[in-house]
C-alpha cells in the first residue's frame, strides 16, 4: 500500500510537472507569436510611413518640374513675342526709310 501511494504520488507529481511545463511552453509560444505580430505591425507602419514620404517627395518633385517647365515655356513665349515685335519694328522702320527715299527721289530726280 505504501509503495502504491508512493507510485501514485510520483505519477501525480509527474502529471503536474508535465502540465506546468506544457503551460509554460504554451505561454512562451503565445508570447513569441505576440512579439512577432507586434514586430510585423511595427514594420508595416514604418514601411507605410516610408512609402507615404516617398510619394510626397515624388509629388513635390513632379510639381517643381511642372512649375519649371511652365516658367521655361513662358520665358520662351515672351522671348519669341519680343523678337517678333523687334522684327516688325525693324521692318516698319525699313519701309518708312524706303518710302522717304522714294519720296525724296520723286521730288528731286537727278
Amino acid at each position: 500500500i505504501q509503495r502504491h501511494k508512493q507510485t501514485e504520488k510520483r505519477n501525480r507529481d509527474a502529471r503536474n510537472r508535465d502540465a506546468r511545463n506544457r503551460d509554460a511552453r504554451n505561454r512562451d509560444a503565445q508570447q513569441r507569436r505576440a512579439k512577432q505580430r507586434d514586430a510585423k505591425q511595427r514594420d508595416a507602419k514604418h514601411r507605410d510611413a516610408k512609402q507615404r514620404r516617398a510619394k510626397q517627395r515624388d509629388a513635390k518633385e513632379r510639381d517643381a518640374k511642372q512649375r519649371d517647365a511652365k516658367q521655361r515655356d513662358a520665358k520662351q513665349r515672351d522671348a519669341k513675342e519680343r523678337e517678333a515685335k523687334q522684327r516688325d519694328a525693324k521692318q516698319r522702320r525699313a519701309k518708312q526709310r524706303d518710302a522717304k527715299q522714294r519720296d525724296a527721289k520723286q521730288r528731286d530726280p537727278k
